[in-house]
């Protein structure tokens, strides 16, 4: 729907990237006043309805630019229509940048170590509250045994390897002791 290569403007966004502007672009404030109506209250809702919907569309097509930008893709354009838009790259990734991706992507551990000490500082929080908190700290080994799992299998070092299973059979014996506590 409204869709157009043809742009009648053209700037450029972050990276360098050029963002081009289709005309059908211009159609969505109009078809909104047209079907909404055009008093004072309505029309500034409107324009700030597609001001929101438009911010959106170019966001989602940066984060195809930045994403391609990152696996070392250069981007030709942004294309930015009515109906949506598109990110139009210079080249594909070829078959070996598309494997570094993946292996970089998979033995990246960052958010599960950083997972790991928020369920430490939970946990923690659950003791220090005190009362009736066994299911809750079940859940809570529930919760380390997922990342446990998660560092294992992205692991491409036995060393780590090694750190999620010991970790896997602490969390089962904390589990056992958990089990006791009402």
């Amino acid at each position: 729907m409204f869709q157009d290569t043809t742009p009648i403007a053209e700037f450029r966004g972050p990276w360098g990237v050029p963002i081009q502007i289709g005309a059908s672009l211009i159609l969505i404030p109009i078809v909104f006043v047209d079907l909404f109506g055009a008093d004072a209250d309505s029309l500034m809702r409107d324009l700030i309805f597609v001001a929101i919907l438009v911010g959106s569309i170019y966001l989602h097509e940066l984060g195809h630019a930045w994403g391609s930008l990152i696996q070392g893709v250069p981007i030709k354009r942004i294309m930015l229509f009515g109906g949506g838009g598109f990110c139009e790259r210079s080249r594909s990734a070829t078959r070996f940048e598309q494997e570094l991706i993946v292996l970089a992507q998979k033995s990246d551990v960052a958010e599960e170590l950083d997972r790991l000490k928020s369920h430490v500082k939970e946990t923690k929080k659950i003791l220090k509250k005190g009362g009736a908190c066994g299911r809750r700290l079940d859940f809570m080994m529930q919760e380390f045994n997922r990342e446990a799992n998660t560092l294992a299998s992205k692991s491409i070092n036995s060393d780590i390897t090694n750190a999620a299973v010991e970790l896997k059979v602490l969390i089962e014996q904390m589990r056992e002791q958990i089990q006791n506590i009402e």
